[in-house]
Protein backbone atom coordinates (compact mmCIF):
# COMPACT_ATOMS: atom_id res chain seq x y z
CA UNK A 1 0.00 0.00 0.00
CA UNK A 2 2.71 2.47 1.00
CA UNK A 3 4.30 2.24 -2.44
CA UNK A 4 1.20 1.23 -4.42
CA UNK A 5 2.82 -2.13 -5.26
CA UNK A 6 -0.12 -4.45 -5.96
CA UNK A 7 1.38 -6.79 -8.56
CA UNK A 8 3.36 -9.99 -8.01
CA UNK A 9 6.71 -9.15 -6.37
CA UNK A 10 8.52 -12.48 -6.33
CA UNK A 11 11.54 -12.57 -8.61
CA UNK A 12 11.48 -8.83 -9.24
CA UNK A 13 13.98 -6.21 -8.05
CA UNK A 14 12.92 -3.66 -5.43
CA UNK A 15 13.14 -0.90 -8.04
CA UNK A 16 10.74 -2.79 -10.33
CA UNK A 17 8.22 -3.20 -7.51
CA UNK A 18 8.54 0.07 -5.60
CA UNK A 19 9.60 2.33 -8.49
CA UNK A 20 11.42 4.80 -6.24
CA UNK A 21 15.08 5.61 -6.88
CA UNK A 22 15.63 6.81 -3.29
CA UNK A 23 14.47 3.49 -1.84
CA UNK A 24 16.54 1.59 -4.40
CA UNK A 25 19.63 3.66 -3.51
CA UNK A 26 19.12 3.00 0.22
CA UNK A 27 18.75 -0.76 -0.34
CA UNK A 28 21.80 -0.91 -2.63
CA UNK A 29 23.90 1.10 -0.14
CA UNK A 30 22.81 -1.10 2.77
CA UNK A 31 23.63 -4.26 0.78
CA UNK A 32 27.13 -2.95 0.03
CA UNK A 33 28.06 -1.82 3.56
CA UNK A 34 27.99 -3.05 7.13
CA UNK A 35 26.18 0.10 8.30
CA UNK A 36 22.54 0.89 8.90
CA UNK A 37 21.22 3.15 6.16
CA UNK A 38 18.53 5.58 7.25
CA UNK A 39 17.03 8.01 4.72
CA UNK A 40 13.77 9.81 4.07
CA UNK A 41 12.29 9.55 0.61
CA UNK A 42 9.36 11.25 -1.07
CA UNK A 43 6.79 8.90 -2.59
CA UNK A 44 4.30 10.13 -5.15
CA UNK A 45 0.82 8.76 -5.41
CA UNK A 46 -2.68 9.98 -4.59
CA UNK A 47 -0.86 12.31 -2.21
CA UNK A 48 2.84 12.92 -1.61
CA UNK A 49 4.18 10.91 1.34
CA UNK A 50 7.44 11.05 3.30
CA UNK A 51 8.79 7.60 4.09
CA UNK A 52 11.66 6.91 6.50
CA UNK A 53 13.68 3.95 5.21
CA UNK A 54 15.94 1.99 7.58
CA UNK A 55 17.90 -0.75 5.83
CA UNK A 56 20.74 -3.07 6.79
CA UNK A 57 22.42 -6.08 5.19
CA UNK A 58 22.10 -9.38 7.05
CA UNK A 59 24.08 -10.78 8.60
CA UNK A 60 26.41 -7.87 9.32
CA UNK A 61 29.45 -10.19 9.12
CA UNK A 62 30.18 -13.05 6.79
CA UNK A 63 28.43 -13.74 3.50
CA UNK A 64 25.38 -11.58 2.87
CA UNK A 65 22.05 -13.35 2.82
CA UNK A 66 20.02 -10.28 1.97
CA UNK A 67 18.92 -6.87 3.08
CA UNK A 68 16.19 -6.07 5.56
CA UNK A 69 14.31 -2.77 5.35
CA UNK A 70 11.73 -1.14 7.60
CA UNK A 71 9.55 1.63 6.22
CA UNK A 72 7.82 4.23 8.38
CA UNK A 73 5.34 6.73 6.98
CA UNK A 74 6.42 9.98 8.68
CA UNK A 75 4.30 12.31 6.50
CA UNK A 76 2.05 13.48 9.32
CA UNK A 77 5.00 14.01 11.66
CA UNK A 78 6.80 16.16 9.07
CA UNK A 79 3.59 18.13 8.41
CA UNK A 80 3.17 18.81 12.13
CA UNK A 81 6.84 19.80 12.47
CA UNK A 82 6.36 22.29 9.65
CA UNK A 83 3.22 23.72 11.29
CA UNK A 84 5.05 24.03 14.60
CA UNK A 85 7.98 25.78 12.98
CA UNK A 86 5.67 28.22 11.16
CA UNK A 87 3.74 28.85 14.38
CA UNK A 88 6.89 29.61 16.37
CA UNK A 89 8.16 31.95 13.65
CA UNK A 90 4.81 33.80 13.58
CA UNK A 91 4.60 34.11 17.38
CA UNK A 92 8.18 35.32 17.51
CA UNK A 93 7.41 37.99 14.93
CA UNK A 94 4.15 38.97 16.63
CA UNK A 95 5.93 39.40 19.98
CA UNK A 96 9.00 41.15 18.61
CA UNK A 97 7.17 43.87 16.66
CA UNK A 98 5.26 45.41 19.61
CA UNK A 99 8.26 44.90 21.90
CA UNK A 100 10.44 46.92 19.53
CA UNK A 101 7.91 49.77 19.65
CA UNK A 102 7.71 49.59 23.47
CA UNK A 103 11.49 49.78 23.71
CA UNK A 104 11.74 52.68 21.29
CA UNK A 105 9.08 54.76 23.05
CA UNK A 106 10.49 53.94 26.50
CA UNK A 107 14.03 54.93 25.44
CA UNK A 108 12.68 58.17 23.99
CA UNK A 109 10.84 58.93 27.24
CA UNK A 110 13.94 58.18 29.29
CA UNK A 111 16.06 60.47 27.13
CA UNK A 112 14.01 63.42 28.38
CA UNK A 113 13.52 64.76 24.85
CA UNK A 114 9.72 64.32 24.86
CA UNK A 115 7.72 67.49 25.44
CA UNK A 116 5.59 67.17 28.62
CA UNK A 117 2.35 67.41 26.63
CA UNK A 118 3.38 64.27 24.59
CA UNK A 119 4.40 62.04 27.51
CA UNK A 120 0.88 60.68 27.98
CA UNK A 121 0.64 59.91 24.26
CA UNK A 122 3.94 57.98 24.40
CA UNK A 123 2.79 56.05 27.47
CA UNK A 124 -0.44 55.20 25.64
CA UNK A 125 1.53 53.75 22.73
CA UNK A 126 3.63 51.70 25.16
CA UNK A 127 0.50 50.39 26.87
CA UNK A 128 -1.17 49.52 23.53
CA UNK A 129 1.84 47.51 22.38
CA UNK A 130 2.28 45.82 25.77
CA UNK A 131 -1.39 44.75 25.62
CA UNK A 132 -0.82 43.40 22.09
CA UNK A 133 2.11 41.31 23.34
CA UNK A 134 0.03 40.06 26.28
CA UNK A 135 -2.77 39.02 23.91
CA UNK A 136 -0.31 37.22 21.61
CA UNK A 137 1.24 35.41 24.57
CA UNK A 138 -2.21 34.47 25.90
CA UNK A 139 -3.16 33.02 22.48
CA UNK A 140 0.12 31.11 22.43
CA UNK A 141 -0.60 29.62 25.87
CA UNK A 142 -4.15 28.73 24.83
CA UNK A 143 -2.89 27.03 21.67
CA UNK A 144 -0.32 25.13 23.71
CA UNK A 145 -3.01 24.04 26.18
CA UNK A 146 -5.24 22.87 23.33
CA UNK A 147 -2.35 20.83 21.94
CA UNK A 148 -0.68 19.49 25.08
CA UNK A 149 -3.21 19.95 27.87
CA UNK A 150 -3.73 22.61 30.49
CA UNK A 151 -0.85 24.93 31.23
CA UNK A 152 -1.05 27.07 34.36
CA UNK A 153 0.85 30.32 34.55
CA UNK A 154 0.71 33.59 36.39
CA UNK A 155 1.82 35.08 39.71
CA UNK A 156 -0.14 32.52 41.73
CA UNK A 157 1.76 29.64 40.11
CA UNK A 158 5.10 31.35 40.74
CA UNK A 159 4.25 31.98 44.40
CA UNK A 160 2.95 28.44 44.77
CA UNK A 161 6.17 27.03 43.36
CA UNK A 162 8.37 28.92 45.79
CA UNK A 163 6.10 28.02 48.70
CA UNK A 164 4.72 31.50 49.42
CA UNK A 165 1.10 30.67 48.63
CA UNK A 166 -1.01 28.27 50.65
CA UNK A 167 -1.78 25.45 48.21
CA UNK A 168 -5.04 24.59 50.01
CA UNK A 169 -6.87 27.68 48.70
Amino acid sequence: QMFSAWDEVEGRTPLEVIRNAGVDDALRTAAATQELVSVEVQVSGAEERTILVNAVALPTTGPRLGTVAVFHDVSELRRLESLRSDFVANVSHELKTPLTAVRGFAETLLSGSVPPQDVEKYLGVILKHAEADSATFRHFVEARAATYGAFRWGPEVALERIGMLDQKE
